[in-house]
């Protein structure tokens, strides 16, 4: 059974209910670097027609942070991956022309063509310890896109599962988690924790709920927990900004 969930990507795609039995990960000591919960559930991506909305709208900065493509230009990733915005704060409208923001997309084990996208404005970003997203104009425009996840509420135990760029390695997937906490028991919950694997690289990575539909934007882990955790997409200005083209 444990080789059966180790086949690619487009597999989980066809069978995703198949995979809503699986159990929860034994959690272990995990170290700040490498962010692994437990033993390592990475699995390479291998992008084909049934895959291609996911896989070629995530891309990878040529710094190394995710980033997703939510449409009409406007891509997303972690604000601490902008190196200049460190000090925590809230900015708008700024210029982000810099080759180290340059993005390749649908990089997997596989590709062979891929688009590529350099940044041109960051429109907002939030950088503090409840937020930490940019959400950026990028060009040329991506064929692909994923979209926001309508239902706002993130329950404990939903279903979720990260596509990233460990250590700027072609896409990986985390395989199938769960959600375990919250940081914030009372007022918005801007942060939530959970179980999928990442590594260094996978800033900025769109949290998947199980119609790979994008609730949160990875970038964080939580020593206290030992689990990875991440910003709430509902809990920032994003979905409203993109709500004229993403209905």
């Amino acid at each position: 059974m444990k080789v059966f969930f180790c086949l690619r990507l487009n597999l989980y795609l066809l069978f995703t209910f198949l995979l809503i039995s699986c159990g929860k990960k034994n959690f272990t000591q995990s170290s700040d670097l490498k962010r692994i919960i437990g033993e390592n559930n990475l699995v390479k991506v291998y992008s084909d027609e049934k895959n291609l909305q996911q896989t070629q709208a995530i891309g990878i900065m040529k710094l190394g942070c995710t980033v997703s493509h939510l449409g009409a230009g406007y891509a997303v990733t972690a604000g601490h991956c902008f190196t200049k915005h460190k000090i925590p704060g809230k900015y708008e409208n700024e210029t982000c022309a810099d080759s180290r923001y340059d993005i390749l997309w649908g990089y997997t084990i596989n590709s062979e063509v891929s688009e590529r996208s350099s940044c041109q404005k960051i429109v907002l970003l939030e950088h503090n310890d409840l937020k930490d997203y940019a959400l950026f104009k990028v060009e040329p425009v991506p064929l692909y896109s994923l979209k926001i996840a309508k239902k706002k509420n993130i329950l404990l135990n939903s279903l979720i599962s990260i596509i990233s760029h460990p250590r700027k390695r072609t896409q990986e997937w985390s395989t199938w988690c769960t959600v375990e906490n919250y940081l914030s028991s009372s007022g918005p919950r801007r942060q939530f924790l959970y179980s999928c694997d990442t590594e260094k690289g996978s800033s900025g990575a769109p949290i998947l709920d199980s119609s790979f539909n994008i609730i949160g934007i990875h970038n964080f882990y939580n020593a206290e927990f030992e689990l990875n955790g991440a910003t709430d997409i509902h809990n920032t200005e994003i979905p409203e900004i993109v709500s004229m083209f993403q209905k």
